[in-house]
């Protein structure tokens, strides 16, 4: 489908085009993609409205809850910062939608959830006398670089800014007040089955999404916040609920610890990459010691955000690459790449010319590479590379 503004549809076409999920879909990317453009034009750097979104599911705001969501304590040079997850009223945020629109499925309301930005205190923690809760207003800015040229990161909010609202409720923009809790609720169903043509996760399997929601339920899961950390800033946005579902079978079938090693790169990283591994063959440069050999820039799917590199541990055995000294029969007795496969993600340790263990990643179409490429492939900043593959859908 060619990419229309939104001004050029017409009512009429565009609930003929609602009628196919794979167009509205579509259709619904390029209203994305638009709205941010749009956005970022007319956004200010030095003040960004947020709403606190922490603690829906559990209430709590102290930075000592369990949920996935929930604020949570950073500890940097010896002081203690408060993290609560927003959305931001202009901006990025905006062009996601609300997470608490009732009529998002499930499905897209934890996509919506995933791609939501942290923001720190900008103060320590005990200079807030009360927590934000669910549902307050905040003042936000970023700490570092500008929305117009794509490099801003380290979204920070001002802790004498805190608005107060109805814990207990939050203002959502289609149905008047609504509670929060009775909006992050219901059972997941497979796509199509008894919903409206998904518009954010029509490409995700439902038993995917289902160990997904199950991933950030789970609090024993070892290494949680460090992957949560690498998922906000590193990671392809439709590629995140593959990740959160293959570490959850892998715990909770196996009692495996997983450890994220590498995740988004930059083409121009790639490129370096690359080089120090050719000119080690050549007999130029030293060994890199690499695991694999690193595929050309713009065709690594680390460029795109799409792929996983990582080391499992069971018990007391730790499953790495072929420099760890893990054999391929170690790693497929222990079960991971068939969980792995299950959720159709590739396992590296399935190539026979680059023999991978430690890898896994979603396949794209050539013309997506391409895509995601031209967009990403000159800039030289990881958040500002991020951004723009995160605006471009992988379906």
């Amino acid at each position: 489908m060619p990419d229309y503004s939104v001004s050029q549809l017409s009512p009429k076409l565009r609930q003929q085009i609602a009628s196919n999920p794979e167009q509205e879909f579509s259709m619904v990317m390029n209203d994305l993609r638009e709205a941010a453009n749009s956005q970022h034009r007319n956004f200010s750097n030095s003040k960004i409205n947020a709403e606190v979104i922490s603690g829906f599911r559990t209430g709590e705001s102290t930075g000592e809850g369990t949920d996935s969501t929930d604020a949570r304590q950073i500890s940097i040079d010896g002081e203690v910062y408060l993290e609560i997850l927003v959305y931001t009223e202009s901006g990025k945020g905006k062009t996601l939608g609300h997470p608490a629109d009732p009529s998002l499925t499930t499905q897209q309301r934890e996509i919506v959830l995933s791609c939501l930005e942290w923001a720190r205190s900008d103060a320590p923690i005990g200079s807030i006398s009360t927590p934000p809760n669910c549902g307050d207003r905040v003042s936000c800015y970023y700490e570092t670089g500008a929305v117009q040229n794509s490099d801003f990161s380290g979204l920070r909010f001002r802790t004498d800014s805190i608005a107060r609202q109805n814990s207990s409720t939050l203002t959502i923009r289609t149905s008047g007040n609504s509670p929060m809790s009775n909006l992050f609720t219901g059972q997941v169903t497979p796509l199509g089955a008894t919903q409206s043509p998904a518009k954010i996760a029509a490409m995700t399997a439902a038993d995917t999404v289902a160990k997904a929601l199950k991933y950030d339920a789970d609090s024993t899961i070892p290494n949680k916040s460090a992957h949560l950390s690498r998922f906000a800033t590193d990671t392809h946005p439709e590629f995140i609920l593959y990740a959160k579902a293959v570490i959850y079978d892998m715990w909770s079938t196996k009692q495996a610890t997983i450890t994220l090693n590498s995740t988004f790169r930059t083409v121009g990283t790639q490129r370096i990459m690359r080089k120090k591994w050719d000119d080690w063959k050549a007999g130029t440069g030293t060994n890199p010691n690499y695991a694999a050999r690193p595929a050309k820039a713009g065709h690594s799917k680390h460029n795109l955000g799409t792929a996983i590199d990582f080391n499992a541990t069971i018990g007391t055995k730790t499953y790495g690459s072929r420099n760890f000294g893990t054999t391929k029969q170690e790693w497929v007795d222990s079960g991971l790449p068939d969980i792995i496969r299950s959720h159709g993600l590739r396992w590296g340790g399935d190539w026979s010319s680059n023999y991978d263990p430690i890898h896994m990643d979603l396949e794209v179409t050539e013309a997506k590479r391409k895509e995601i490429v031209r967009a990403s492939g000159t800039l030289t900043s990881k958040t500002s590379a991020i951004a723009a593959i995160s605006a471009i859908s992988l379906k």
